[in-house]
């Protein structure tokens, strides 16, 4: 985009909410999510999820693991697997 300042954005809709942060320069990660989930909990959530996921990104296709699919629109959809809690 470039703007390296960007942080996240937080939209609060009718029915779901929206989060939108960077993940690298070339990569936004968004979290869409409804009442009663706390936007103080999924952004935290993100802020944890963001390196791994940089880090996944800039890895060699061969080292992705099968966890993570690619969709056909080119999305990267990823396993809960990929990302212990704890």
């Amino acid at each position: 985009m470039g703007d390296n300042t960007f942080e996240g954005l937080f939209h609060e809709g009718k029915g779901r909410q929206f989060h939108l942060s960077a993940i690298n320069p070339r990569f936004l990660l968004l979290c869409v999510f409804e009442p009663p989930v706390r936007y103080a909990l999924v952004k935290l959530c993100a802020l944890k999820l963001q390196p791994k996921l940089a880090e996944l990104l800039e890895s060699p296709p061969e080292r992705v693991p099968e966890m993570a699919r690619s969709t056909e629109a080119g999305d990267l959809v990823l396993g809960s697997g990929l990302f212990p809690e704890r």
